[in-house]
């Protein structure tokens, strides 16, 4: 055996030594806690509740990394054990996601509500360290193995087998295996029993690869897995959204327009939003804002804080905007003035072609131009769509509507604005049309954009239209010259 091998081992030992000693923090019960009737007590209070389980035999000092009370992404984890199918949690990385699901499993095969469970990732030795952890918070907790009588029947990184000795007699034998995209579930079963729970983590990392089949094929597979389980069985996914491309971005969509297939679940939780704030304002003490929080973290950059933090994974750079000259306004000059622009375009099925309608504001005073809040991105397809939402961005500060068109199309056009008007028994401001090439347009944008001269809203990321908005504006890259 190699001296780096030794070197590795021993730190593994190392770490496992460290790991044992935080849960054997867990004091074990003094003499006058040791009482039939106090550990009856306290076993039915833990199966009753996971809260209570939680309280009893994982203490504060047992996080080696400090403790901070309980989020609504973890209750959100603890609530949905019960509910049938397959549910994917998006949620900030260090906010654990995965220790609170080893928790749980732990607390349901302890207190006998699972018999046959797995561990799943994308590799086996990924699947069981996920087991090893479990195993240790099962055998290594002195006031569990008191209270739960715990009695290890197998335990090696292939799967772990226990039972409990609970009023007066054994409960039945728990299995939690350990799989991944190589070694399938099916088959699994212990006795007449198929799995109850699966715990599924690091199943799509930032190295997976992202095309469309490899993408289609991994929820395939999830899907595979879910069909191993018991009728009433749980499978937990614990992921980031770290990639418009990646599997957990495709099922947040599906779940956003209503298309999610029936029994899967998508739990998003931003590590920071407009309806609660900071996620874990006791992690993230001091921080209230998106720029507090963002600033906190250990992200790398804004596709990172964005993917990983807030599951909105962006578009990457384009060559011509890059997010390095991205800025937003706080305030709007006062002799800013400016047009609402829209394009003709409609989706006939409401979806597919996205239409845009932009108010953008120059100001002499800084030379500067300023795009308006409430940007509309989206796929339309009636004509009074578009017209209504270019006249509901009108202020005291536009000074004419404009439409991008051809001839035609102002023909076209023009005939909507009358029915529109007929409809609506009032006139429609004055609709000027300009006929403009995306080539020449997109070069004088992208040197406005490139010198610091373009400020977008400050509720740009905020709404779906603004995000659409935003990462079609990178998009843009150079068509490749042909040779010869």
């Amino acid at each position: 055996m190699s001296f780096s091998v030794i070197e590795r081992s021993l730190a593994e030992l190392e770490v496992r030594a460290i790991r044992e000693r935080s849960l054997q923090a867990a004091e074990p019960w003094d003499l006058s806690e040791r009482t039939p009737e106090r550990q009856a007590e306290r076993v039915a209070a833990a199966t009753e509740s996971f809260c209570e389980f939680e309280r009893i035999y994982f203490p504060p000092q047992v996080h080696l990394d400090g403790y901070w009370p309980p989020n609504a992404l973890h209750r959100d984890i603890v609530d949905s054990c019960h509910t049938p199918g397959v549910h994917l949690f998006l949620g900030p990385r260090d906010h654990g996601k995965t220790v609170k699901m080893k928790m749980v499993l732990a607390w349901l095969t302890l207190t006998a509500q699972v018999q046959t469970a797995a561990t799943l990732s994308q590799v086996i030795p990924t699947s069981s360290n996920i087991l090893d952890d479990i195993a240790e918070m099962v055998f290594y907790n002195p006031r569990i193995a008191h209270d739960f009588g715990v009695e290890c029947i197998e335990n090696n990184e292939k799967q772990i087998r226990f039972r409990t000795y609970m009023n007066g007699r054994f409960q039945p034998v728990a299995t939690i295996g350990a799989f991944s995209e190589g070694v399938s579930l099916r088959g699994f079963t212990k006795g007449f029993g198929r799995p109850r729970f699966i715990l599924c983590d690091d199943f799509e990392t930032s190295v997976s690869p992202l095309g469309d089949d490899q993408v289609k094929a991994r929820i395939r597979f999830i899907s595979e897995a879910r069909r191993s389980l018991s009728r009433t069985g749980v499978l937990y996914w614990s992921a980031n959204n770290f990639d418009v491309r990646c599997a957990s971005n495709v099922l947040k969509q599906q779940a956003e327009k209503g298309t999610l297939s029936a029994g899967w679940y998508v739990h998003c939780w931003p590590i920071w939003s407009p309806e609660y704030g900071v996620l874990w304002p006791e992690r993230f003490p001091g921080c209230t804002t998106l720029e507090d929080v963002q600033a906190a973290t250990n992200a790398l950059d804004d596709a990172d804080f964005w993917g990983n933090d807030m599951q909105e994974p962006r578009q990457p750079d384009g060559e011509f905007f890059t997010r390095d000259h991205y800025h937003l306004w706080r305030s709007l000059p006062d002799d800013a003035r400016g047009v609402v622009v829209t394009d003709p375009n409609l989706s006939l099925k409401g979806a597919g072609d996205t239409t845009a309608v932009v108010g953008l504001l120059f100001a002499p005073s800084t030379m500067a131009f300023y795009i308006l809040p409430g940007v509309v991105c989206r796929s339309m397809r009636a004509p009074e769509h578009v017209l209504e939402s270019a006249l509901g961005m009108r202020n005291d500060r536009i000074v004419m509507l404009a439409m991008d068109g051809s001839v035609s199309q102002e023909a076209h056009w023009t005939n909507h604005i009358v029915a529109w008007c007929r409809i609506n028994q009032r006139a429609y401001p004055p609709l000027h049309f300009y006929r403009y090439t995306v080539d020449n347009i997109s070069i004088g944008a992208a040197l406005v954009y490139n010198g610091d001269r373009l400020y977008f809203p400050p509720d740009m990321a905020l709404h779906e239209d603004g995000k659409r908005a935003e990462a079609m504006v990178r998009l843009p890259r150079k068509e490749a010259i042909p040779q010869g």
